[in-house]
């Protein structure tokens, strides 16, 4: 069936964790990025390929924490993450990870990598307010059904906000329809 977003008692929220709770998700994490390769790389195994796991593992993270039930239980298994690692613990450590890159943004380095996800969900769509809170910068309701060029046009604005203006018009006329209920966007910037 549809991913299942849904507006019930809320069991994500941000909890401490442990060293080695961290370490199991980067072990996900890289597992993801090897199944990602495999399956690039099969495709045509004569072209060079360029992706970023890391920006994948984030949004698809974005839909583990708002999915239940089967839903649930799918992306858990695309992402690699463990049972005995909860959702809380998997919030935990995104938020954790999300205060040391802002904390990166604020040094000088040489080099930058950003990355930035984004939700796009159909405002009649329920989503759980504390995901809603806790994730306010990676959510966004918006109108698909009755505001659908507005709406591209703020998607391309974030898009273009977040490129430094590099990528202009990603999403054309005519891509999106009335009938879309969820966009997810991913961003990767390099300088």
């Amino acid at each position: 069936g549809p991913l299942s977003v849904v507006a019930q008692q809320c069991p994500v929220s941000v909890v401490p964790v442990s060293d080695a709770q961290v370490k199991t998700l980067r072990d996900s994490r890289m597992q993801l990025a090897v199944d990602l390769l495999r399956s690039v790389v099969s495709q045509d195994p004569t072209q060079n390929v360029f992706l970023s796991p890391y920006s994948i593992f984030s949004a698809f993270q974005l839909l583990f924490f708002a999915s239940s039930g089967r839903s649930e239980e799918i992306v858990r298994k695309l992402l690699h993450i463990p049972d005995n690692l909860t959702k809380n613990y998997v919030v935990g450590i995104y938020a954790l990870e999300r205060e040391q890159n802002e904390r990166n943004r604020n040094t000088t380095n040489k080099y930058e990598l950003d990355s930035a996800s984004k939700i796009y969900v159909q405002q009649d769509m329920s989503v759980r307010d504390c995901v809603k809170d806790i994730f306010s910068n990676e959510y966004s309701l918006v109108d698909f059904k009755h505001h659908l060029e507005y709406t591209r046009e703020k998607i391309n604005e974030w898009i273009e906000r977040q490129t430094r203006n590099m990528i202009r018009n990603c999403i054309p006329e005519g891509f999106l329809e009335s009938s879309t209920s969820l966009l997810l966007y991913i961003v990767t910037n390099m300088d």
